[in-house]
């Protein structure tokens, strides 16, 4: 079985979280505070639960 960082989606994954921080660090102000952080909530949540699911599966467990 594959390490969850082997996988296409999670380097694509890692791939649109840099271009998302470069594209924000070019927002005015405004749009960072309004729609950018939201983005930049929505895409800790992934990471955090695909870090999540890499440990569980390393202890040889699972969850969704």
């Amino acid at each position: 079985m594959k390490e969850i960082y082997e996988l296409d989606v999670y380097r694509l994954s890692e791939e649109l979280s840099d271009l998302i921080w470069f594209a924000f660090d070019k927002w005015p102000h405004k749009v960072q505070r309004t729609i950018g952080y939201q983005i930049v909530r929505s895409h800790r949540s992934h990471a955090e639960h695909g870090n999540e699911r890499k440990i569980l599966m390393k202890k040889g467990q699972s969850k969704s």
